[in-house]
């Protein structure tokens, strides 16, 4: 008797056991509930800026959302903040209902230091409360009207009031 039907029927329940595992692990995947891995587990260094003191753009996350009809505006956006030192936070299309002519910043406190920073970037910038659930960073939804940033914003102001920043 050879032993070749016996290292196939090993193959077979090698493979039908591999099935099985990835089977068993897509399924858990599918089924587990967002951000209860580690995988995207982020951690910040928050640092304290007094009021008086210099917000760097370095020190500010900005959350770009796409409120047009300009595909990858959002994108766009985002690098030319980037390019100015800010960090870069969310990209996406805008989950908001707010559908902003150029630029709107959606916030509860026009007076945050990092609200004052990013709103000069803009010509054109107005300010709403957030109708969706914004992370800590800054959110930006850009408009159709959108062109680019303003030529010579600063980089950084004095902050005007004391502010957590995590980067």
């Amino acid at each position: 008797m050879s032993d070749e039907p016996r290292r196939g029927g090993g193959l077979v329940f090698l493979a039908g056991l591999v099935l099985v595992v990835g089977m068993f692990v897509g399924w858990r995947l599918l089924t587990s509930p967002p951000g209860s891995g580690d995988e995207g587990t982020y951690t910040c260094q928050t640092q304290t800026v007094r009021a008086g003191e210099s917000l760097s753009a370095n020190l500010v996350t900005v959350d770009v959302f796409n409120g047009s009809d300009q595909e990858g505006l959002a994108g766009r956006v985002s690098a030319a903040l980037q390019e100015r030192g800010f960090r870069q936070g969310a990209i996406a299309n805008s989950p908001s209902s707010t559908r902003p002519a150029t630029a709107t910043i959606l916030t509860t406190d026009q007076s945050d230091p990092r609200v004052q920073l990013v709103a000069q970037q803009f010509t054109e910038i107005d300010f709403r409360a957030p109708d969706f659930a914004t992370s800590a960073s800054i959110t930006v939804i850009v408009g159709d009207g959108y062109t680019g940033l303003k030529d010579g914003a600063p980089a950084s102001i004095k902050a005007s009031s004391e502010v957590s920043v995590c980067y």
